[in-house]
């Protein structure tokens, strides 16, 4: 599943494993005039859920609080 939240553009695509479905986050943003680094952020292991769709939830709730807390 992809959104935007912010100015940051977020893909909380789960990964399919032997047992569920891990959680995962990659976002982006568009870098601001002047600013040279920290537009990427990507969280590999965000846990593993019995569905796909608990997995999409706990990433995207993990996503914004990670915007939210990290003026990303």
């Amino acid at each position: 599943m992809q959104f935007t939240y912010k100015s940051a553009h977020i893909d909380v695509t789960p990964a399919v494993t032997a047992t569920g479905f891990k959680a995962r986050a990659k976002m982006n943003r568009e870098l601001s005039e002047g600013e040279d680094a920290g537009n990427e952020k990507y969280e590999r292991d965000l846990g593993i859920f019995a569905t796909s769709t608990e997995a999409v939830e706990y990433a995207r709730r993990w996503a914004i609080d990670y915007c939210d807390s990290n003026g990303f």
